[in-house]
């Protein structure tokens, strides 16, 4: 069994970041189509209709965030209802606003089926919802970029929802672990006769995460990653073992409370415990 990943920050929030500035723009001069703007990848919104493209189709197009200082990476998600299967993403980062000097942090044709793979598997991996996550050494710059090469004839780029940011793996996550519990919502009666009608069904994936702190290091991390970034209903990318990274999910905080404690006197450092719900359910079929 592999390590946990979380990812919650993300360069493309102005919740997060405010002084970030985003801008898209394409090769061939076309501009940004009102209501599907560059800066709508940052909102976690996970509506299919709320995406970011462009005007003009077979058209490379890129997208830049100017960081608010040089900041490091090492992780890349692009949420489900992307269009990008088999086609190619790079992410590229560097130090000047032109990229003269830039690092390619991943480039990566995107698979077209779900398989069992890992964090940092070449293509990075998609998950069994479509969303597409990838791991890669640790890059640094002010400038950050997605672009995305011309996709063939009558074709742009759809993108719901991007994170970049650096992950965090803590050491140890508490057993048992549940990454694939869900739960069934909606509507029921029940006939005179006894037979349940049922309308509206939804399933969504739940959970608890428990873990010890190792070190120092980590209790600084689980306090800005679980308390003042997921704690603050931010979505956060939960991958209990990397190396079966096709069962992600993007989560939210159960209504209740996110416990950062030290409990009892068998373990040093604190306990983080908390519930977590899936970030907007899908209908059943």
């Amino acid at each position: 069994m592999g390590q946990p990943v979380f990812l919650v920050r993300n360069f493309f929030s102005r919740r997060i970041y405010p002084l970030h500035i985003l801008a898209a723009s394409a090769a061939s001069g076309a501009g940004e189509i009102v209501g599907n703007e560059f800066g709508r990848i940052g909102d976690a919104c996970r509506d299919p209709f709320d995406y970011w493209t462009n005007e003009t189709a077979n058209t490379e197009v890129r997208g830049v965030v100017t960081c608010d200082r040089s900041r490091s990476a090492d992780m890349l998600a692009i949420d489900r209802a992307h269009n990008l299967a088999g086609k190619q993403v790079l992410c590229e980062v560097a130090d000047v606003s032109d990229f003269s000097s830039l690092q390619v942090a991943c480039d990566c044709t995107l698979p077209t089926v779900t398989g069992t793979g890992d964090l940092d598997d070449l293509n990075g991996i998609r998950t069994e919802e479509g969303a597409w996550l990838k791991r890669f050494p640790v890059r640094s710059g002010k400038y950050w970029r997605l672009r995305i090469p011309a996709m063939g004839a009558s074709l742009k780029p759809q993108i719901v929802n991007a994170w970049l940011d650096l992950s965090w793996s803590p050491t140890l996550l508490d057993t048992p672990l549940a990454p694939d519990s869900h739960e069934i919502g909606g509507q029921a009666s029940t006939t005179q006769s006894g037979w349940e009608i049922r309308s509206g069904i939804w399933v969504r994936r739940m959970g608890h995460v428990g873990m010890r702190l190792l070190v120092p290091s980590d209790y600084e991390l689980a306090r800005d990653q679980i308390q003042y970034q997921f704690g603050l209903n931010r979505p956060m990318w939960i991958i209990h073992d990397d190396e079966q990274a096709d069962r992600a999910v993007l989560a939210l905080p159960r209504l209740g409370k996110i416990e950062i404690e030290q409990k009892g006197r068998g373990w040093f450092y604190p306990r983080v415990d908390f519930d977590w719900i899936e970030h907007s359910a899908k209908d059943a079929a």
